[in-house]
């Protein structure tokens, strides 16, 4: 599990070299960060007309229970110990990371074991990110299209287009999702705090409620679907992942893929992550909807806070509220069929 949560490491620092060139230059970067929290908030809320199917709403503000009593301050950073409780997250690990001038905090969430780690350095480029423990149970890319599926709207959003008006559209550095052969992960990136949270009820709802349980258009979108442009055509196969991986093989991929499939006998690490053309047809919307069932569950879940945080636990309340539903499961990830 270290290596892979190196790996995912590795993408968290990427996402915020990368977007580091929409980033304002330091002496603007607190300039930039005020009047992106003041633009957050004027934009937050649809106006009162909009239709229902606006897609170009702001991500809500993540509700959250009215106490009598009023909320304690979390600790601040240097404050935090192994043990401390902050909205159901335990601190289990701290420890430097000089290469970014940073200290990691890993939390484990009680209800049901989801573990978040805390990257917390001065870098304004904040960075949110869930990712889960995937494996391509076989060559249809179900990992490549459930990815692919999961950000066209949740049952909080319920909006196919919402993802992309965000991107182009809203205060972000970088909002993305990437399959791996070993995990899924979902990054976003913002100058502004106040924006990201609202980035991250978007990302965290999709993941949990997403549309495309509900909805096999989303399916046949971006998985596969025939196409018959008129009687005297020859009867097609398209779909946003069956083009993309019959423009993404070649040799030498397939015979990286080859390599490993002789080396790992009967392993799933040789199956093609992305999905085979040859084979992407075969993939049934319930085979689909049985994937997000299998892995997109808390337990199996690993978040990412990365830079300066004015209120940290923020994040930890949306995500407590989120996984509130949730039973602990345990998730083991044996490779049965490797000889």
């Amino acid at each position: 599990m270290k290596r892979i949560i190196a790996v995912i490491l590795a993408v968290i620092m990427i996402v915020s070299l990368a977007a580091c060139g929409k980033a304002d230059t330091p002496e603007t970067t607190a300039a930039a960060e005020e009047k992106s929290t003041e633009a957050a908030e004027e934009t937050a809320e649809p106006p009162e007309s909009a239709p229902e199917e606006e897609s170009t709403a702001q991500p809500e503000e993540p509700e959250t229970e009215e106490s009598s009593e009023e909320e304690m301050p979390a600790p601040a950073v240097g404050d935090l110990a192994v043990g401390d409780t902050i909205a159901g997250f335990t601190v289990t690990e701290i420890s430097e990371f000089p290469l970014v001038g940073a200290q990691q905090i890993l939390f484990e969430h009680g209800a049901t074991g989801a573990k978040l780690l805390y990257i917390a350095n001065n870098d304004t480029n904040r960075v949110f990110d869930l990712s889960f423990f995937t494996r391509a149970v076989d060559n249809t890319g179900l990992p490549h299209v459930f990815e692919h599926a999961t950000l066209s709207g949740s049952e909080k959003y319920p909006s196919k287009t919402l993802f992309f008006n965000l991107s182009y559209q809203t205060y972000n550095t970088y909002m993305n999702a990437s399959t791996y052969p070993l995990v899924t992960t979902y990054p976003v990136a913002s100058l502004s705090e106040a924006q990201l949270l609202k980035y991250a009820d978007f990302y965290t709802d999709c993941c949990l409620h997403p549309m495309v349980l509900e909805d096999e258009s989303i399916f046949r979108e971006e998985a596969w679907r025939y196409r018959l442009g008129s009687p005297d055509d020859p009867l097609t196969i398209e779909g946003t992942v069956y083009s993309e991986m019959q423009g993404s093989l070649d040799l030498t991929s397939m015979a990286d893929y080859n390599l490993l499939r002789a080396a790992f006998p009967g392993s799933t690490i040789g199956n093609i992550f992305g999905g085979d053309p040859a084979y992407i047809p075969d993939m049934t919307f319930e085979a689909l909807k049985n994937y997000h069932e299998m892995y997109y569950h808390p337990s199996n879940c690993t978040a990412f806070l990365y830079g300066r945080f004015d209120d940290y636990a923020a994040f930890l309340r949306l995500l407590d509220e989120a996984f509130a539903p949730y039973e602990k499961r345990e998730f083991t990830f044996e490779d049965k069929d490797y000889t």
